[in-house]
């Protein structure tokens, strides 16, 4: 389909690509949930849209992240991190123009969390026909991704390694009994478990490749 398209295929693994498809644009408020210290992902948001929240639940990781937001200049004053569970987003129902889980999703099983409260937590959050996006390290972990999302009613489409999910219903369907099997999914160790270290060091990466 991307070929098709005339796009490159690197192009289905990118945040930006996502934001396109997702209809992201100026005005709006989106959420990226699990930023880790990572301020590469909510940089790029906050070129797109008019508010950024960055959303982690470790106190500390909030604490570096606006560290190394006070080192831009000038200062980005679209960006507001702060300290939340996926599973309870800090927002009204239908408030949000858009949800990003940046290589994160995953890791909301592997820190005792439940992936599906996180989901209707970012369902009830997003304003009808807005997106959530979720960006895996690999098409099985997409694949896998977008189940979860037409669980709980979203429509779903994946390009590559991109899971976009909109709200086209006002309730989400309650998937709680599932969060067992929802668990079994997010047991990465066999196919060669990322740990935070490898998070940090991707957004590093992304960081230098941002600064050319």
């Amino acid at each position: 389909m991307l070929e098709r398209l005339g796009l490159s295929v690197k192009r289905s693994f990118s945040l930006e690509y996502a934001v396109e498809l997702a209809g992201i644009s100026k005005g709006d408020r989106v959420a990226e949930i699990g930023c880790d210290q990572n301020i590469a992902p909510a940089l790029m948001l906050a070129n797109k849209c008019d508010v950024v929240y960055a959303i982690d639940k470790d106190f500390d990781r909030i604490k570096t992240y606006k560290r190394e937001l006070r080192r831009r200049v000038p200062p980005i004053k679209k960006i507001h991190p702060m300290v939340a569970k996926a599973e309870a987003l800090p927002f009204q129902e239908n408030s949000l123009d858009g949800i990003v889980f940046y290589h994160s999703f995953g890791y909301i099983y592997v820190h005792g969390g439940s992936p599906a409260k996180a989901l209707k937590s970012t369902h009830d959050s997003l304003r009808l026909g807005e997106c959530a996006i979720s960006i895996e390290y690999s098409q099985t972990d997409a694949e896998k991704r977008e189940k979860m999302f037409n669980d709980i009613r979203f429509s779903v489409e994946r390009q590559g390694i991109i899971v976009l999910g909109k709200k086209v219903l006002k309730k989400a369907l309650d998937i709680s009994s599932k969060d067992e099997y929802l668990g079994v999914f997010e047991r990465i160790e066999k196919d060669g478990e990322r740990t935070l270290k490898a998070i940090r060091e991707d957004g590093e990466r992304t960081r230098k490749a941002i600064k050319g």
